[in-house]
């Protein structure tokens, strides 16, 4: 079979997803691991997979222009399930013993090690998502806060300037020397003494 764009862009390739947080809004990233540096993002996991098909095509055109080796998806129908390993005598028989106090044999008690390494692996790998999901939340959550942090200061300030001016005004309005307060049991009288506007107020 020639192995053209179409045959290559018809190859069930592995796509990662990961979605982040940035300023109150989620976006999601996708990437195809066997094609290094193919990946894009959208605002739904369904824009950024439509983005990913047309990294995908101009990524696969460049390298078949480019005459470059394309590595293609790997299935478990490449494997055969049986591998040659040279090890120290050592490690094999302190395997051996360990496969024996078990009561299992030497390929069981191996399968089991590396059976138990693969689900470690994959616990700290959704460790580490979870970490990163985590920091990228509290990130959001930070710049939120630091928002509205500023918002408070520019009110405080709004609110520290309005209350200087008032003051100001009430201090210009005591400091009058046109201007008597006269109080008579629960009532006080504000008299203007300016000839050219004689008036005055009565407040209880």
């Amino acid at each position: 079979m020639k192995k053209n764009l179409q045959y290559y862009m018809n190859l069930n390739y592995t796509i990662t997803v990961e979605k982040y947080f940035e300023d109150d809004e989620s976006y999601y990233s996708v990437e195809i691991p066997e094609l290094p540096g193919c990946g894009s993002y959208g605002a739904n996991l369904e824009e950024a997979l439509a983005r990913l098909e047309e990294s995908k095509e101009l990524w696969l055109e460049e390298s078949i222009n480019r005459k470059l080796d394309i590595p293609e998806p790997v299935s478990e129908d490449d494997f055969s399930g049986k591998f040659l390993l040279r090890i120290p005598s050592r490690l094999h028989m302190k395997l051996s013993k360990n496969a024996k106090s078990q009561n299992l044999s030497l390929n069981q008690h191996i399968k089991s090690l590396l059976e138990q390494s693969d689900i470690a692996e994959h616990i700290q790998t959704i460790i580490q998502d979870s970490d990163r999901k985590l920091a990228s939340e509290f990130e959001a959550q930070n710049k939120i806060i630091k928002r509205l942090e500023k918002r408070i200061e520019s009110l405080e300030a709004a609110f520290s300037s309005r209350y200087a001016q008032a003051f100001e005004y009430q201090h210009e309005w005591a400091s009058d020397t046109s201007l008597t307060q006269i109080e008579q049991g629960s009532i006080i009288y504000t008299v203007t003494t300016d000839p050219a506007n004689i008036c005055w107020t009565r407040e209880k």
